[in-house]
């Protein structure tokens, strides 16, 4: 993982061991929705510990609870919500043992269907 230090303005986030101030860049390529209930984080690099990232989706200003998975590569995380999303723009900041290594947004619309195809000519009502 490439270590940037506080001159380096583009840097993000300290990260302390031998008392000079260091900093992780942001390393979320990018968030999407792949269904009506989950979404993909993907990194550029595999986060150093998987185990200690937090995921934080808000939608708005209200949390949204998931749960995440990641692919074997540890550069991709599913997480999944136990219900659909509702519209709107969701913000996924991920951190790491209290570094940040990002945020994102994506916005989800409602589904529309698409087309209906009617293959009977029968109605079917019971009374």
């Amino acid at each position: 993982m490439t270590v940037l230090y506080e001159r380096d303005k583009k840097a993000l986030n300290p990260f302390n061991t031998k008392g000079l101030r260091a900093f992780y860049p942001e390393i979320i390529r990018t968030v999407s929705a792949i269904s009506a209930n989950s979404m993909k984080v993907v990194f550029s690099q595999a986060p150093v510990d998987t185990a200690k990232v937090v995921f934080t989706v808000l939608n708005g200003t209200a949390p949204v609870t998931v749960a995440g998975t990641w692919n074997e590569a540890m550069t991709e995380a599913t997480l999944t919500k136990s219900s659909n999303f509702v519209a709107g723009t969701f913000t996924v900041n991920v951190n790491d043992n209290n570094s940040d290594l990002g945020t994102k947004s994506v916005t989800i619309t409602e589904q529309k269907v698409a087309k209906i195809d009617i293959t009977s000519t029968k109605l079917g009502v019971t009374m």
